[in-house]
């Protein structure tokens, strides 16, 4: 089984995107991203190859799994990888 390692951030700092559009899909310029907000509350999982952890504005909190949809409470949800 391999798996590969982030590089890591040379000042130790979060990575946050305030207001990502792709999340942590393959082909995201947010997709090695500690954090991303996304300002929605409807979530793809279609092109992220991990678990996320989604938890909205009114802190409802899913587990999300590749490939699925899903629709929050909230109007905007805070990823991060599971």
């Amino acid at each position: 089984m391999s798996f590969k390692l982030r590089k890591p951030n040379p000042k130790g700092e979060t990575r946050v995107s305030l207001c990502s559009i792709e999340g942590y899909k393959t082909d995201s310029p947010d997709k090695d991203n500690d954090i991303n907000i996304i300002h929605s509350s409807r979530i793809t999982m279609e092109g992220v190859p991990h678990d996320v952890e989604g938890t909205d504005d009114l802190g409802n909190t899913i587990i999300m799994k590749p490939g699925k949809n899903y629709q929050f409470p909230g109007s905007k949800v805070t990823e991060r990888k599971a």
